[in-house]
Protein backbone atom coordinates (compact mmCIF):
# COMPACT_ATOMS: atom_id res chain seq x y z
CA UNK A 1 0.00 0.00 0.00
CA UNK A 2 1.38 3.46 -0.63
CA UNK A 3 1.64 6.20 1.68
CA UNK A 4 -2.22 6.96 2.46
CA UNK A 5 -4.67 5.30 -0.49
CA UNK A 6 -6.63 1.97 -0.01
CA UNK A 7 -5.40 -0.77 -2.12
CA UNK A 8 -7.77 -2.93 -2.79
CA UNK A 9 -6.16 -7.02 -2.37
CA UNK A 10 -8.77 -9.02 -3.48
CA UNK A 11 -12.42 -9.03 -4.95
CA UNK A 12 -15.19 -11.25 -5.27
CA UNK A 13 -18.44 -10.53 -7.10
CA UNK A 14 -21.56 -12.92 -6.67
CA UNK A 15 -23.31 -14.11 -9.60
CA UNK A 16 -26.21 -14.81 -7.42
CA UNK A 17 -27.59 -14.03 -4.13
CA UNK A 18 -25.86 -15.85 -1.71
CA UNK A 19 -23.90 -16.19 1.58
CA UNK A 20 -20.58 -16.28 2.17
CA UNK A 21 -17.48 -16.51 4.59
CA UNK A 22 -14.51 -14.29 4.77
CA UNK A 23 -11.41 -14.28 6.11
CA UNK A 24 -7.95 -12.63 5.16
CA UNK A 25 -4.72 -11.87 7.07
CA UNK A 26 -1.78 -9.63 6.39
CA UNK A 27 1.67 -8.45 7.36
CA UNK A 28 2.99 -5.31 6.70
CA UNK A 29 6.83 -4.77 6.98
CA UNK A 30 7.96 -2.93 9.90
CA UNK A 31 7.96 0.83 10.14
CA UNK A 32 7.63 2.75 13.33
CA UNK A 33 5.25 5.59 12.03
CA UNK A 34 1.89 5.89 11.36
CA UNK A 35 -1.41 3.43 11.41
CA UNK A 36 -1.90 0.27 9.61
CA UNK A 37 -5.26 -0.64 8.49
CA UNK A 38 -6.66 -3.96 6.95
CA UNK A 39 -10.63 -4.59 6.61
CA UNK A 40 -13.27 -6.63 4.28
CA UNK A 41 -15.60 -3.91 2.73
CA UNK A 42 -18.70 -4.11 0.83
CA UNK A 43 -20.10 -1.49 -1.69
CA UNK A 44 -17.26 0.81 0.00
CA UNK A 45 -18.66 0.18 3.14
CA UNK A 46 -16.36 -1.05 6.18
CA UNK A 47 -17.91 -5.10 7.36
CA UNK A 48 -14.92 -5.86 9.35
CA UNK A 49 -12.07 -4.27 10.27
CA UNK A 50 -8.58 -3.95 11.82
CA UNK A 51 -6.71 -0.79 12.47
CA UNK A 52 -3.60 -0.20 14.75
CA UNK A 53 -0.56 1.81 15.46
CA UNK A 54 2.39 0.89 13.55
CA UNK A 55 4.72 -2.06 15.05
CA UNK A 56 7.13 -0.81 17.40
CA UNK A 57 10.29 -3.44 17.44
CA UNK A 58 10.81 -6.44 15.72
CA UNK A 59 8.87 -8.07 13.10
CA UNK A 60 5.58 -7.13 11.46
CA UNK A 61 2.02 -5.44 12.00
CA UNK A 62 -0.20 -8.53 11.26
CA UNK A 63 -3.55 -8.32 11.11
CA UNK A 64 -7.05 -10.44 10.37
CA UNK A 65 -10.03 -10.04 9.40
CA UNK A 66 -13.54 -12.50 8.84
CA UNK A 67 -16.90 -11.68 8.43
CA UNK A 68 -20.50 -13.83 7.12
CA UNK A 69 -21.69 -11.45 4.22
CA UNK A 70 -24.95 -11.70 2.51
CA UNK A 71 -24.25 -10.07 -1.54
CA UNK A 72 -27.27 -10.28 -4.03
CA UNK A 73 -26.16 -10.72 -7.83
CA UNK A 74 -23.91 -8.47 -9.40
CA UNK A 75 -22.45 -7.19 -5.21
CA UNK A 76 -18.96 -6.85 -4.78
CA UNK A 77 -16.74 -7.72 -1.59
CA UNK A 78 -13.38 -6.09 -1.53
CA UNK A 79 -10.07 -7.21 0.73
CA UNK A 80 -8.31 -4.28 0.97
CA UNK A 81 -5.46 -2.80 3.29
CA UNK A 82 -3.92 0.56 3.93
CA UNK A 83 -1.62 2.65 6.26
CA UNK A 84 -0.40 6.14 6.58
CA UNK A 85 3.68 6.02 6.85
CA UNK A 86 4.10 8.71 5.08
CA UNK A 87 6.04 6.50 2.56
CA UNK A 88 5.13 3.53 0.25
CA UNK A 89 5.21 0.08 2.13
CA UNK A 90 4.26 -3.48 0.87
CA UNK A 91 1.79 -5.66 2.47
CA UNK A 92 4.07 -8.69 2.88
CA UNK A 93 1.91 -11.43 2.73
CA UNK A 94 -1.92 -12.07 1.93
CA UNK A 95 -3.69 -15.34 2.34
CA UNK A 96 -7.52 -14.58 1.69
CA UNK A 97 -10.10 -17.49 1.39
CA UNK A 98 -13.79 -17.15 0.60
CA UNK A 99 -15.94 -20.45 1.22
CA UNK A 100 -18.86 -20.01 -0.27
CA UNK A 101 -22.31 -21.72 1.23
CA UNK A 102 -25.96 -21.42 1.11
CA UNK A 103 -28.62 -21.41 4.40
CA UNK A 104 -31.90 -23.58 3.83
Amino acid sequence: ANATSLATIATYTATKDENIMVGAYAGFPQNYTGIRSFGIYKGGTPIAMDKGPASEGEGSHQSSVFANIHLNAGESVNIAAQQNSGTSLSVTFVINSTRRFTFK
